[in-house]
């Protein structure tokens, strides 16, 4: 099974939502291996990512950050982070994307592999807004937190 996370960068988590996402969350890792992917940023990602990291299951669960970018700068600032963090990084075919457009092509890239969507939308505009869009457009299996 695997799931995904986008939300609005400005988002601030309560006790309440974290409670409601990991009941949903342990739902799923109770029943199957899970691969969960994250963006890595913003307030909502941080949100979703400490949710995962608290779980425990028989089962697999597996944090993956999925890069937008491969450029030299890039992997020299983050991905020691990344790999103390996570317990895997995949950078999605997109490298003939251009730069500016590389965390569109990675959410995209991310909906079109997962089999959940966990968003929190809360306004139609922005970058959370477009990729849940795109999964509504795609027919996923969308969960909007903003919604419960």
């Amino acid at each position: 099974m695997r799931i995904c996370f986008f939300g609005h960068a400005e988002f601030t988590g309560s006790n309440d939502l974290r409670l409601k996402l990991s009941a949903i969350l342990r739902d799923y890792v109770d029943k199957y291996d899970c691969e969960f992917f994250f963006g890595g940023y913003g307030g909502f990602d941080d949100f979703a990512y400490s949710c995962v990291k608290d779980l425990t299951s028989p089962n697999s669960i597996q944090k993956i950050f999925v890069t937008p970018y491969i450029t030299e700068s890039y992997l020299r600032n983050q991905v020691e982070y990344r790999f103390r963090k996570y317990d895997g990084i995949i950078y999605p075919e997109i490298e003939k994307t251009p730069y500016k457009l590389a965390i569109i092509a990675r959410n995209r890239w991310m909906v079109e592999r997962s089999d959940i969507v966990i968003v929190y939308v809360s306004h139609s505009f922005g970058g959370a807004y477009n990729t849940y869009s795109y999964a509504r457009q795609k027919k996923k299996n969308i969960i909007n937190l903003a919604e419960l």
